[in-house]
């Protein structure tokens, strides 16, 4: 999943990592995640990027829509995510059968586009996909569905 919608860059006075979602931004969140728990979504996991509005979004969903309480924050999912940092995930979650990743554009994209072995790909803020990942050490994947959140719940968010 993509971080919803954050404070733009040229209105957030302090530091990118600190850059919060918007109050929209939020309602979107747990809009997505309402949904994502109505279509039986059964997350082992979620990790997030550690800058906040990765975290913000994370927590909405693991509160609504996952058996965990909070994310764990995990640094290699801040911006330049790739393929390898994704194969280091999984290796370390081996035993996970539903892991959600949250973190940032354009990293997403391009992994999925990777491993699902071309394609273009966009995640749109809030946005989810559904990738049914091989075993490590080569993550290689099905794209099973990607979702906008005007897809999922009927928002432009």
């Amino acid at each position: 999943m993509r971080h919803s919608a954050a404070v733009p860059e040229d209105e957030w006075p302090g530091d990118d990592r600190s850059r919060p979602l918007t109050k929209r931004g939020r309602e979107v969140a747990r809009q997505v995640a309402r949904r994502l728990a109505e279509m039986g979504a059964d997350l082992d996991i979620v990790l997030s990027s550690p800058y906040v509005r990765a975290t913000q979004t994370a927590a909405i969903v693991a509160k609504i829509a996952a058996s965990v309480d909070v994310p764990a924050l995990d640094e290699r999912l801040v911006p330049g995510f790739g393929v390898g940092e994704l194969r280091e995930i999984l290796a370390q979650h081996s035993d996970a059968a539903a892991l959600m990743l949250v973190g940032h554009e354009s990293d997403f994209s391009v992994v999925i586009g990777e491993i699902i072995g071309g394609g273009r790909v966009t995640m749109k803020k809030a946005g989810v996909a559904l990738v049914d990942v091989s075993s490590p050490p080569l993550p290689e994947g099905r794209l099973v569905w990607l979702a906008t959140p005007a897809v999922l719940v009927g928002s432009k968010g």
